[in-house]
This record gives C-alpha cells, structure tokens and sequence, in this order.
C-alpha cells in the first residue's frame, strides 16, 4: 500500500493453484532489510518451488509494481511437516544488525540460521541452513528477541512449553550453551512475547519483557496473562504483574502479541476491553497496598489482607469464574462479584459483610453448592481479600 493515500500498489498469493500456505507467524510481522527486502515464513501448504512456497522463508521484494519471490528456503521433509501439521512458520524470522543472519523458527521447537543473501531453496540435507538449535521447550510461538548488551550479542526465545532463556551469538552462530535462563515454565501455548528494552549497550539497562500465559494454555481458548520483567543480563525476575494483583494483574492474555516499550512506560493489551499501561510509582507508592475502596474498608480493615492473601485468593477464586467473573466481561452464571461490597445486600437479603458471604460460601443456597470442608477458612478469608480488592466495573 501507498504509505500516502493507503492505494494497494501490488499483491502476493504464495499458492495461486495449491492450499494453505497461510502466512500467520504467530502475529508477528515481516522482517525487513535496509535493501528494503522482506522476509516471511509460510506454514503448511502446496509446495513446487516456482509459485507454490508452503513451508518456507521467502524473500520478498516490490519491483514495478509486483511483489516477486526472490529466493526461498523449504526444508527438505516438507512433506511430513505437511503431514504432521509442524509448520515452519509457526513464528517471524529475526535480522540480526550488522549480519547477514536471519534466525527462525518452528513447531518443533527449533531456531534455523539462515543467511539472508542466498537462503538455500530445497535440497537433501538442507544445506543452507547455517546452524539448527533445538530449544527442546514445545513450539517456537512468541519468537526469538536480540540485544547487543554488555555481554555481547544475546538471542532469547521462550517456548511455550519452556523456560525463558538466553543464547551468546557469536556474529555467525549461536553457542548452543544455554548463557542464562529463567526461573519460571510456560504453561502453556504460546510461550512469551518478548521485546526488550535498554540504553543502547548500557550494562544494567536491559529489561526482557514478556507476556505469558499466567495458567494454563490459550491454545484453543483464552487464558488469564502475565506481563513478566526479567533482568536481560541474568533473566532474574524483576517484577511481574502478579506481585499486586488487585492493582497490577493484566487480565485476559491477547496470544501473540508482545508489549510495546515507549516514554519509560510499558503497554499492554488485553481481552477485557483494556490496554494496561505499567510505569515506575512514586518513590513514596513503591511497595504499596491494593487501593481498597472505602466501603470496603468498614467491614474489613486493608491491614487484615496482606498482598500475599490477595494473591492467594485471586488464584482460588478461578474455581469460581464458571459462574461468578470477578471483573471480567464474560457472561456469569451466578452473579457479578467485582463491587460486591459496594451493594447493600445480597441475593439472599442479608447485608454485605464478610461475615455473612463466609457463611453463605459454607452453606451455599441459591443453586451454589455448599463449600464448607471444600474450603478451609484460611482459603475463604483469601476470597474475601481478593474480593475487597477488585476494582468495580459497574
């Protein structure tokens, strides 16, 4: 397209006569070089090497107004990467600065070196790969992330089914000797989203940045996120938005796409009708206590509910979600909890206190099972914390 008016200028199909061939990379976009080259990775599909490209990296190029395939490379067992539905394109390729290195990957779980002057078509053996490195950590999603620290060049990458972790590159190939890795798993598809931020090479600027998911996978569904920050020196957790959930927590994960770093704040968007946005507090706020609303406060006082109980009972209150979203826009089954103490009485007439929604959760009604023995009274304080502290939506 026109950067002036938007007018479309030429378009590709990568398979005019075949199937598939859907270039998705995880939602990320295309690599471009300083030629103005642009470089992709197609998933399964139809494949001859002449106008059908499943399964390979293209380079792309616009000239007289087409978009022309000027070189490709296809693995050689494209046909059982067909068959076994393990797209190559599962993630976007990476152009390493001051490099001809174009770094890629795939589901299964490995990152391929490619130089991006001559990418090698298909041959036995795949000889133009310059250097294959298998993750072992389920499917390359999110994808690989660059900075030239203090420590040299470094390439990180989370799988989905991994830990975060950090590859020394040495201008040609990285050291399959994993340089640092993170403390936290995956739990599931897609692996993070990374972007870094930092002050150039400035040792101890370097931030990794990752969205997750925070439980469980979003492979076919949604799942609650986590926006996590890790030292990109050491990958030792900085923070992450759990810490102080009733103010930080990020909400519904959006797979596939990283958080954008601008103006010394973090941006993140999310299912919930939301885009969060994350900076440094006030030297006085660092460390503070969820802002419980006054109502709150007249039943139960923010100093009975340290953050840890709010953490606690944020994770016990998703087995309540089937029927009670605490501040999410799904559609409940039972009632909406988020502002419950800002209502005067309950469904079953008696006033909003801690003592009467203890004794209801125990004894259930309503078409709400009864808890008491399911839950303890320590988990059922937890609840209640992590009620006090959800902001209301209504």
């Amino acid at each position: 397209y026109s950067e002036v008016t938007l007018k479309q200028i030429a378009a590709l199909c990568l398979s005019p006569d075949g199937g598939e061939v859907g270039i998705w990379q995880s939602g990320r976009a295309p690599a471009i070089d300083s030629e103005g080259n642009l470089y992709y990775e197609t998933g399964n599909g139809t494949w001859d090497g002449k106008k059908e490209f499943g399964n390979s990296v293209v380079r792309l190029r616009i000239s007289g107004g087409q978009i022309k395939v000027e070189d490709y490379y296809t693995p050689h067992d494209y046909p059982a990467l067909n068959k076994r539905d393990t797209d190559l394109g599962s993630t976007g390729p990476l152009l390493i600065p001051g490099t001809n290195i174009l770094i890629c990957g795939n589901k299964q779980g490995q990152l391929f070196l490619l130089d991006k002057r001559h990418l090698g078509h298909e041959h036995p053996g795949n000889p133009g790969v310059a250097q294959s490195l298998a993750l072992n950590g389920g499917r390359v999603m999110g994808g690989p992330a660059y900075w030239d620290g203090p420590e040299g060049p470094l390439v990180y990458a989370w799988n989905e089914a991994d830990f975060l972790k950090a590859f020394r590159f040495n201008g040609k190939k990285l050291d399959p000797n994993v340089f640092a890795r993170g403390e936290v798993a995956s739990t599931g598809s897609p692996g993070g989203a990374l972007t870094i931020s930092a002050e150039g090479s400035r040792a101890g600027t370097g931030i990794v940045w990752a969205m997750l998911t925070e439980e469980g996978s979003a492979n076919h569904g949604n799942a609650p996120g986590i926006l996590r920050a890790y030292n990109a020196e050491t990958l030792k957790q900085l923070w992450n938005s759990d810490q102080d959930p009733a103010r930080d927590r990020l909400g519904t994960l959006v797979k596939f796409v990283p958080p954008v770093v601008a103006n010394g704040k973090v941006y993140a968007v999310t299912y919930d009708n939301a885009v969060k946005v994350y900076g440094l507090l006030p030297v006085g706020e660092l460390g503070a206590r969820p802002n419980f609303p006054p109502e709150a406060a007249k039943s139960q006082s923010p100093d009975a509910a340290p953050i840890s109980q709010v953490a606690e009972g944020r994770r016990l209150f998703k087995r309540c979600e089937t029927c009670h979203q605490g501040n999410s826009n799904r559609r409940p089954m039972g009632p909406r909890l988020d502002g419950l103490f800002k209502e005067k009485k309950m469904l079953n007439g008696k006033r909003v206190t801690d003592e009467n929604i203890r004794e209801f959760i125990q004894r259930g009604g309503d078409g709400m099972p009864a808890y008491k023995g399911v839950l303890s009274p320590d988990e059922i304080r937890d609840i209640l914390a992590f009620l006090h502290a959800l902001e209301s939506k209504k």
